[in-house]
């Protein structure tokens, strides 16, 4: 999504027409930055809160979705197969 955003800037803002191995460049550039990034801010959210807390603190999670009374009833059968697959209480 990033990628196809800055190929479009990039192509936008060129005063010269954009060769095919400009765009891979751009394309492959911002790949790599986006990856970086994603790994930098998601590695440590799945990593700190596993250490801090083990999972049985979290199986009271599904028990406080089952109860939200405004919550439709697909998004709480979403949610609690959600936290199924991350092994927490679905009983």
């Amino acid at each position: 999504m990033l990628g196809m955003l800055a190929a479009y800037l990039y192509v936008k803002r060129s005063r010269t027409a954009v060769r095919l191995s400009r765009g891979v460049a751009l394309g492959l550039l911002t790949g790599a930055i986006g990856t970086a990034v994603y790994l930098v801010i998601v590695i440590p959210l799945i990593a700190i809160p596993q250490s801090l807390f083990p999972l049985y603190m979290y199986r009271w999670i599904p028990e406080v979705v089952r109860s939200v009374p405004l919550l439709p009833p697909e998004w709480r059968d979403t949610l609690i197969s959600i936290l199924c697959r991350f092994r927490l209480e679905c009983g």
